[in-house]
């Protein structure tokens, strides 16, 4: 999430700030941190620092128009994505710039307003729930999708798949078309069951360590629900295929992790 964010010249003039927390930072001091960090990269290294990393969890990501001489600099939690907050920045600064240029006053209300508009326009649906509310969210949509997914797993199974075998068939049939058959379904039934549910819950949490958790908790589930189901046969196939159901559900919850931090901030 966005913590605190600053619009200011490279001479160090503030513009405007957010803070967007009950943390208390030192302004005065990192407006000209962030000023001379700014300044040594560009005419030191000539680009522009992207972050700097400062400790407990917390990091600063820079965002600068050159032909203005302005910039942003907003502090964020660490795992937040760069490109995300780098791309919401840029929006944040091209808003502000067109509104406010070349005076960027914004003592008076009215202009105080506009500004917030620009800030809600560009955060919007971007997060900052706390983790606990996403994971309550996310076990409650495991336990409806794993119900679900479960039902489907049986009824494709019994209906589909076993029934569909012929009863009598010679070793080359069963060798060459029976198991073939049944090992593709079987994949694309753990794929399905616990690659597809771990991606929707490591989109939701954003964390990837709980996301490892949930999996680990969702597999305790939808082993116990074939258990107390009449088709307790299907969990022979998920102990056959355990390393594959492991990478199912590690892969769907990175992938869903990865693509969620593309999309929203923690």
């Amino acid at each position: 999430m966005i913590k605190a964010l600053y619009i200011l010249r490279r001479n160090g003039l503030l513009l405007y700030a957010k803070n967007f927390t009950d943390l208390k930072f030192d302004e005065n001091l990192l407006y000209g941190f962030f000023s001379s960090v700014v300044n040594f990269s560009r005419e030191g290294l000539e680009s522009v620092v992207d972050f700097v990393d400062l400790g407990q969890e917390n990091k600063v990501i820079f965002e600068l128009n050159a032909q203005e001489n302005i910039f942003t600099a907003a502090i964020v939690s660490v795992g937040d994505n760069n490109r995300l907050v780098k791309k919401i920045l840029t929006n944040i600064l091209t808003g502000f710039i067109d509104e406010f240029s070349p005076e960027y006053d914004l003592n008076l209300p009215k202009n105080r307003e506009i500004m917030e508009g620009i800030l809600k326009e560009n955060l919007q649906w971007r997060g900052g729930s706390t983790l606990l509310f996403r994971f309550i969210i996310s076990i409650i949509v495991l336990i409806g999708v794993g119900a679900v997914l479960t039902l489907l797993n049986i009824w494709v199974s019994r209906d589909l798949i076993f029934t569909n075998i012929p009863l009598y068939f010679t070793p080359y049939e069963f060798i060459t078309q029976t198991i073939p058959i049944l090992v593709l379904a079987l994949f694309l039934e753990l794929i399905v069951v616990f690659g597809l549910a771990n991606f929707i819950s490591g989109y939701i949490l954003l964390d990837l360590r709980v996301s490892i958790i949930n999996a680990v908790v969702y597999f305790i589930i939808i082993v116990l629900a074939l258990l107390l189901s009449v088709q307790q046969i299907l969990i022979y196939p998920i102990i056959s295929f355990l390393p594959f159901v492991i990478i199912a559900s590690l892969g769907g919850a990175y992938l869903g992790n990865e693509l969620a931090s593309r999309k929203r901030l923690k």
